[in-house]
């Protein structure tokens, strides 16, 4: 009996175990097809889920990890639950017979009570515990283990798994792209977007992915000038689909403002909008089709100005002026013609590029400091300099700084040349002073004089008197002798000064005076001509003493009028205004005569006329009396009428009476010197008439002398 029963039970728990371990393998099976079928709607939804996220907007890393984490834990809580738990918790044979009591009623507690009977302690007897066992073995061999574990579904689960990762697997080759961008959103927590049909990218200086195909996924920092315009530019990415419009999300202090902006569209695939004066940071987003940028950061920062400058000014060496340095106040600035101009500008910011142009060509920038740029051209005539920088921040100036340079041309010498103490005509031997003024801003070089008689040079003089360098002025008077220059009566004398200054770099600057031509005639000619010129002053002479005679005989007239008083004073006014006018008038003529005659006398000397008598004439009866005439009486002619009371009285009329009379006395005097003077030189002037007459008598007789040797010799 006991052997019965030790047989039943055995082949009762092989059958447990032999099912026990198909039920393990049916149960990995079916555990592994849950988990493929889980893992695959998982990713499905963490890929939805995500992609929905990237649609309605940039998201932080935060939210990602979360379906990230999400995703590992659900993964990692499935394997445990249906795999592992499953698979290491299997049910023990009271329990399994219990599952197959129940899968097969026919059993009818048989197993059960085969197994609870191998208890000691159980009441049922060895009999029945042994009777049921070899029952239920019979049973259990007719009952194939595939009717109670169902092997059907585990195989379906696993093909349903199996397939669903499958069909994950070819989307994911199908649409690398969104696997790939999934994979980097999701497990490597980057800020990839997903492909769309549109693709939006900035186009900005700053950006430098602007030309890329590829959308810009990062938000850019965008600094522009405070209250400057800022140009806002979106660019649809080629291959994609333009969504016939784009609009800007502007968000100020957190808070997004309701309506968006409506950019323009500039050209296919782009658009602009201009914001206008940028005064505080904001932020910029651009939404158009399914596609929108992240937010983007607009700072408005102050500008880089010009804080100040000095410039150094190296002009030409030949100007003497040597390097300076000045400050640069206002934009304007003359220098020298040709100088080297050095500009140190200081800027407000540290700058990071700048350019310089002059008249449209670029001129070489250094940066010697971060805040402190330095330039340097030539002018070489007048230009303006426009030089721009951008700071660190990428803003530029408002304009470009502009200098005015204007080139100060070195302008030629000054020249002025005139005769002293000579009159236009000479003769062969004369002496002629040149009074010479020459000028030059920077400083002259030579200084030449020319002498000419037709084509034939006469004199080629350089430098005058004295030594190079002149300076910039000089004055001096050169006199010129002209007794070995073999002139000859009715030589036109030509004389000429040339200047340069010493412009060694465009130069040098040269200036001519004006010619100045003299006639050359005999000493008797001279004479004549110096007697007619003498009658001519004298004639100025007596018409000045006329005058005054006038003047006197008025005054006189006045003062014995015994007529109505009041017709007596108005007379009197004007005896006395016409005497000062006659008086100033004829004292500035007489003076004007008498400084002609002085002239006349240096004339004389100068064109060495040995004639002390005539000379000593001119000097003694009317140079020097004239002088003290126009200095003495004149003066106390006049004091004497500015003199009288008004209403003028006639015992003050009376009293200018002397005054007068003294300088008529002595102008009649100096006239009468002039008519001596006359006569001599009327004796000269026959004196010439007769060796003129004997000249040409002797030229006729020689001349018939030659016509008789001629007849002779004919016959």
């Amino acid at each position: 009996m006991a052997d019965r029963h030790t047989i039943a039970s055995a082949s009762l728990r092989q059958y447990l175990n032999r099912f026990r371990a198909q039920l393990r393998i049916w149960m990995a099976i079916d555990g592994i097809g849950r988990l493929l079928i889980a893992a695959s709607l998982l990713l499905t939804a963490s890929l939805l889920l995500d992609y929905v996220l990237d649609r309605f907007g940039p998201v932080s890393v935060g939210p990602r990890r979360l379906i990230s984490v999400g995703l590992a834990a659900t993964i990692l809580f499935l394997v445990t639950q249906l795999l592992i738990r499953r698979l290491v918790r299997l049910p023990h044979d009271h329990a399994l017979a219990s599952w197959i009591e129940a899968k097969h009623p026919t059993l009818a507690g048989r197993l059960i009570t085969s197994l609870e009977g191998e208890n000691s302690l159980s009441p049922i007897s060895r009999e029945l515990v042994t009777q049921a066992g070899r029952e239920a073995a019979e049973i259990l061999v007719r009952i194939p283990s595939s009717s109670l574990l169902l092997p059907a579904r585990p195989i379906a689960r696993l093909g349903v798994g199996i397939l669903g990762s499958l069909i994950i697997a070819s989307l994911a080759m199908l649409f690398p792209r969104i696997t790939q961008t999934w994979w980097s959103r999701v497990i490597e927590g980057s800020n990839r977007e997903y492909p769309r049909w549109t693709q939006l990218t900035w186009i900005d200086r700053t950006d430098t992915d602007s030309e890329s195909n590829s959308p810009t996924l990062k938000p850019l920092a965008m600094k522009v000038g405070r209250g400057r315009d800022a140009e806002l530019m979106i660019k649809i990415v080629p291959g994609s689909h333009d969504p016939g419009s784009v609009r800007l999300d502007i968000r100020r202090d957190g808070i997004v403002e309701r309506a968006p902006l409506l950019m323009t569209s500039t050209e296919p695939g782009r658009y602009r909008y201009l914001l206008r004066q940028v005064n505080e940071t904001v932020a910029i987003r651009a939404r158009g089709g399914d596609a929108r940028t992240d937010w983007r950061s607009i700072e408005a920062v102050d500008p880089p100005v010009i804080a100040d400058g000095q410039v150094d000014i190296d002009p030409p060496a030949y100007t003497r002026l040597g390097r300076r340095t000045v400050p640069l106040v206002g934009t304007n600035l003359a220098v020298p013609m040709f100088s080297t101009v050095t500009l140190r500008l200081r800027s407000s910011k540290p700058i990071a590029s700048a350019s310089a142009r002059r008249l449209r060509e670029p001129i070489e920038v250094e940066l010697v400091v971060p805040d402190n740029l330095l330039l340097r051209t030539t002018i070489d005539k007048a230009c303006s300099l426009q030089i721009d920088l951008t700071d660190t921040d990428g803003i530029d100036l408002a304009e470009p700084f502009v200098v005015d340079l204007e080139g100060t041309a070195d302008r030629v010498p000054s020249l002025a040349v005139r005769p002293v103490g000579i009159s236009s005509v000479i003769t062969p031997r004369a002496i002629v002073p040149l009074r010479m003024e020459a000028d030059d801003d920077y400083g002259l070089g030579n200084v030449t004089i020319h002498a000419a008689v037709g084509s034939r040079t006469i004199l080629e003089r350089a430098p005058i008197d004295g030594e190079p360098p002149w300076g910039k002025r000089i004055e001096q008077v050169q006199i010129l002798d002209t007794a070995d220059w073999s002139l000859k009566p009715g030589d036109n004398l030509a004389i000429r000064v040339d200047a340069n200054d010493e412009n060694d770099v465009n130069g040098p600057g040269r200036a001519s005076s004006e010619e100045i031509r003299l006639e050359v005639v005999t000493p008797e000619e001279w004479l004549s001509r110096f007697a007619a010129r003498e009658i001519q002053l004298r004639q100025r002479f007596e018409q000045v003493i006329s005058e005054l005679a006038d003047a006197r005989q008025s005054l006189e007239r006045s003062s014995l009028e015994e007529s109505d008083p009041s017709t007596a004073a108005t007379m009197a006014r004007l005896a006395l205004d016409r005497g000062r006018s006659v008086l100033r008038k004829d004292r500035s003529e007489s003076q004007s005569i008498a400084l002609t005659f002085a002239d006349m006398a240096t004339e004389l000397e100068n064109n060495r006329l040995d004639n002390p008598a005539l000379l000593g004439r001119l000097r003694r009866n009317i140079v020097e009396p004239m002088q003290a005439w126009v200095d003495e009486p004149f003066a106390q002619a006049i004091a004497s009428l500015e003199g009288v009371a008004d209403p003028p009285s006639r015992e003050g009329l009376a009293a200018v009476l002397p005054p007068f009379d003294e300088l008529l006395s002595r102008g009649q005097a100096i006239l009468s010197a002039m008519q001596k003077l006359e006569t001599f030189q009327e004796a000269v002037s026959l004196l010439k008439t007769i060796i003129n007459d004997q000249n040409t008598l002797r030229q006729a007789t020689q001349d018939r002398q030659k016509e008789r040797a001629r007849d002779i010799l004919k016959d």
